[in-house]
């Protein structure tokens, strides 16, 4: 985890978003970044490992809302 990821975390958290959701943007951006790469390489495996997280950051923002949602609390986009 890098130093700018918990830096966002804080910020994010202060501003109404849970860590669930945050995490599941950044494995989502993380996944395209990967996929694009691989792509862009040829390496099939790197680009199924982004395919993964991407679903991976799915599932997790979803997880977010449901929580919010559970606690009563707005979740921005």
């Amino acid at each position: 985890m890098s130093i700018g990821f918990v830096i966002a975390v804080f910020f994010l958290e202060e501003n109404g978003m849970n860590k669930n959701k945050i995490t599941g943007v950044w494995q989502t951006t993380k996944g395209k970044v990967k996929v694009g790469v691989g792509h862009a390489i040829g390496n099939i495996k790197m680009e199924v490992e982004g395919l993964t997280d991407q679903l991976k950051g799915k599932i997790n923002k979803n997880i977010g809302k449901v929580k919010a949602a559970a606690k009563g609390t707005k979740q921005p986009e």
